[in-house]
Order: structure tokens, then sequence, then C-alpha cells
């Protein structure tokens, strides 16, 4: 005879299995319906993104939490109730997505596109600027982007703003711009050093950069300009030679010194600035040797902006150990052709102290735009065969003559 414990217990297990089943089953009914009318979706983050507090506090608990932004906006496109290709369905995601990942680089590389294509330009040039300070592996993306954009309607209001927040990387742009400008005459890095030298004064950096691809593309009285404008270290006192008496180091500008430090065999001269006392000179002396090898290239060179008219040259030399009358001269030359200006020659006055003045006059023609001035050979035999002595010089100077 079986037990009632036998016959039971089968139906006690079969009661149990479907219990589990039924609970089950009202759990995921539950949470279907609880996803339906809760659940975060693009449409309703968007929504609740709009009500988000925007203080400082908000702002950097929501930079600090990780959120998904890439497979939002993916969720996004996918669920999404709207028609096709809806500007305002798209714009609200982008708008949910920055605001819970304002640093995101994806969300920002994906919100250019979107604000190119259907929102504003001006918002996409700010999310690139915002991209190239957070990404530094998006920067040069960044800038390319924004570079190609100078001088366009939605740059001025753009820049003119990231100039009244002091932007971070103004300066770092300007020289990329210098560096990748392709525009005819550089105006994509004139125009941009002009609009940031109308608030600041340029960085030495920047400011070098602009200045010697003008001065190279032909456009020296633009470099000139330049110079003036956004300078921090210019003399009150602006001459036609800068730094004519070698008082401060050379600055690496074009307008000023680029003192050529040779070597005695592979140039035939070794130059520095050096202090003038043993030469009874209170200040500082351009001091060149002349070893007696072949002469290659200037001991000395300035860019110069002069305008057409007559001027004259003069300055102060010492010389010693010259054997012949080929003596390293000053010479001013057409940036353009080279043509030589300072054909006349020099008139010397007396002998001081053993210093010697010499001056000479020369015109500078209308089609001569931008000139060089630089101590060399006087000669290219001259410069071929070397020459030996020690040249001393000191206040250079060019004025213009007057004509009246």
């Amino acid at each position: 005879m079986r037990s009632a414990s036998t016959v039971t217990g089968p139906r006690k297990h079969e009661l149990a299995a479907r219990t589990v089943v039924i609970v089950a089953c009202l759990l995921g009914f539950a949470g279907a319906v609880a996803l339906f009318f809760f659940a975060p979706t693009p449409d309703r983050l968007t929504r609740a993104v709009a009500r988000l507090p925007s203080g400082p506090q908000e702002l950097a608990y929501l930079r600090q939490r990780p959120f998904d932004a890439v497979g939002f906006l993916a969720f996004g496109a996918a669920t999404t109730t709207a028609p096709p290709n809806s500007p305002g369905i798209e714009l609200a995601g982008a708008s949910a997505a920055l605001a819970l990942a304002p640093t995101d680089p994806s969300v920002l590389r994906w919100a250019v596109r979107r604000e190119l294509s259907i929102g504003s330009a001006v918002r996409a040039l700010e999310y690139a600027a915002t991209l190239a300070l957070v990404s530094p592996t998006d920067r040069a993306a960044a800038f390319e982007f924004l570079r190609n954009r100078i001088g366009t309607p939605e740059w001025r209001a753009f820049f003119a703003k990231k100039l009244d927040e002091s932007w971070p990387l103004t300066e770092t742009l300007l020289q990329y711009v210098c560096a990748n400008d392709k525009t005819p005459q550089l105006n994509a890095s004139h125009q941009m050093a002009w609009e940031i030298a109308n608030r600041q004064f340029l960085s030495k950096e920047s400011l070098l950069c602009i200045e010697r691809r003008l001065v190279e593309s032909g456009q020296t009285p633009a470099a000139y300009r330049l110079r003036l404008g956004a300078s921090r270290n210019l003399s009150p006192r602006v001459d036609h030679v800068y730094n004519g008496g070698f008082e401060t180091p050379p600055s690496g500008s074009a307008f000023d010194w680029t003192i050529n430090s040779g070597g005695e065999y592979r140039d035939g001269f070794v130059a520095a600035i050096r202090s003038g006392l043993e030469f009874g000179n209170s200040g500082q002396v351009l001091h060149v040797r002349f070893s007696g090898q072949p002469i290659r290239g200037p001991a000395a060179v300035q860019a110069l902006a002069l305008e057409p008219g007559k001027f004259t040259l003069s300055y102060r030399t010492r010389e010693a150990g010259f054997a012949s009358a080929k003596v390293p001269m000053w010479t001013v030359r057409c940036a353009g052709n080279q043509q030589v200006l300072t054909t006349a020659v020099a008139e010397e006055s007396g002998a001081t102290n053993g210093w010697t003045t010499r001056a000479t006059t020369f015109t500078i023609p209308a089609q001569c735009v931008g000139q060089t001035l630089s101590l060399e050979a006087q000669t290219r035999l001259s410069a071929l065969e070397g020459v030996r002595g020690i040249l001393v010089v000191d206040d250079v100077v060019i004025s213009q003559v007057s004509t009246d």
C-alpha cells in the first residue's frame, strides 16, 4: 500500500514549477510595461536633458560620469519614430548627447557634421574648437577644418567670440595656419594675425612665422606693417635699420639682424656681436674676422621696407690687417631681383679714435618692393679669392634724403 507522501510529492513539485513560471511571466510583463512607459529612449532623454540644471556642479557631475554617447546616438537613429532625416530630431539628439557627454570626441565630431549639414555653421566651428581643445589626437583635423573657413561670415562671429573668451588655443591655431597657409598672398594668416593684434599683442613665435612667410613671398611692406602693429618689444624710435648699433641680441625677426656666425674654413669668416670696449666703444659692435678662405654668404643681413625715394647709408668701421682695398662692405639690394642699389663709391670722413665713417647715397625705384641690407664681399672675385683681416662695425643708419 503506497503512502500519502509518495502520491502528493510529485504534485507539490509540479505546483512549485508552475508558480515559478507564472511569477516570471508576470515580472517580464511588468518589465516590458515599465520599459515602454519609462525607458530612456532618445525622445524622452532629449526632453529630460532640456530640463537638466545648468549650474557648474551639475555640469561637473555629468563630465565625470561615464555615458555611452555614441551608443545613444546610434540607438536614437535606429529607434526614433520621427520621419527619416528629420532635422529637429537629429539636432535634439545631438543636444542631448552633448549635454551628457560635452567633451566626448566622437560626439563632437558627430556634432560638427550635423551642424554643417542641417544646423548652424557657427556652432560647427564652436564644436570643432572644443574638439581641438579636449582631444589632442583630433587637433590637427580640427585646425584644418577651422583654417579652411577663415574669412567666411561665420568665421568672424566665431573668432570674435573666441577672442573674448581668451580661448587657450588661439596662438596655437595661428601658428598652424601660418605653417599650412596655401591661400593667395597668405590671406588667411594675415587676416587672422590682424584679428588677434587688434585685441592683444601677438606672441613672438606667431609674429616671426607670419613675418618671414610674408617676406619670402615678396610681401615685405605687409610684413613690416604687421611687425609695427603687432610686436611686443618695439623701441619708441623706429629707424629704417633696426638695432643699427647692435645693442640688443637679434630677435629672430627678418627686420632685425641675422648674423651668420660662419666658420673660418667653411665660410671664410667668423662673425659675432660682442663688446666694443677694446675698440674704444662703450657699447656693442659687430666683429667679423676674415680668414682668407672663399667667402660664402653675407656675414649679417636684415630685411628693409623702404619706400621709393633717395636715401643715405652710413656706418662706422674699424679695419685691421686687410692687404687690399677689397674690404667687405654694406650693400642694399632689391629683394625681388637682387639688383644692387648701393653702386656709388662710399665717401669717407676723418678717422676718430681709429673709427672711420663711410656713407653712400642710393635710390629706391618704384618697382623695388622690399630690400635687403647685407655685409658682403665687394665683388664675386674677392669672394672667391677670400680676404684676410678684421672688420668692426657700429652705428649702421639709413636716412631719407630730403628733396626740398
